[in-house]
């Protein structure tokens, strides 16, 4: 159901990939992540946040009967992150996660949610060693996420066009 969606998607239905969409996420709520991107990216923002709050109600009941499961807490935790107040819960429902299963997934959520963190940070004072220190907590969670190379450039471009290049350096060489 997820490819055939993608495949009205990529082709314009729009329409079509969302009914898709929505049987697959009743099916299976791993698909409630592409749902809710999609929705996002069709600028669909009443869609895209009855599909997050539909989403995170059954994530959390599935969490309780299975507290093992790290696919459910991972998207649930990715659910979270998009919620205003929900980084912290994120990050907490990870670590826990760790402590009761350990795995790569797990590691590669928390990753992101701390890449999140230091992107939210860094698009304000990317000099700030909180900052720098969640993007080594990032990289410390899952070194292979290939997503740290991409925020890093991104945080050193973004110096380069403001001018304080110097800034930046003193503050990884703080860090480091």
């Amino acid at each position: 159901l997820a490819a055939s969606a993608e495949i009205h998607w990529y082709g314009g239905r729009r329409n079509q990939a969302f009914e898709l969409l929505n049987v697959a996420a009743e099916r299976q709520s791993e698909f409630f992540l592409l749902y809710y991107e999609r929705a996002l990216e069709a600028e669909l923002q009443p869609l895209a946040e009855a599909i997050r709050d539909r989403a995170i109600t059954r994530l959390r009941r599935q969490l309780r009967q299975n507290p093992q499961d790290n696919i459910i807490r991972s998207n649930l935790a990715a659910f979270e992150c998009t919620l205003e107040d929900g980084i912290k819960r994120a990050e907490e429902l990870l670590r826990e996660g760790e402590q009761l299963n350990p795995s790569p997934v797990l590691s590669r959520a928390l990753s992101e949610v701390y890449l999140k963190q230091c992107r939210q940070m860094s698009a304000e004072d990317v000099t700030s060693s909180e900052a720098l220190g969640l993007l080594d907590k990032a990289m410390q969670a899952d070194p292979s996420n290939p997503n740290l190379a991409d925020t890093v450039t991104s945080i050193v471009q973004n110096e380069l066009r403001k001018g304080s290049q110097s800034q930046l350096v003193s503050a990884v060489n703080n860090e480091l």
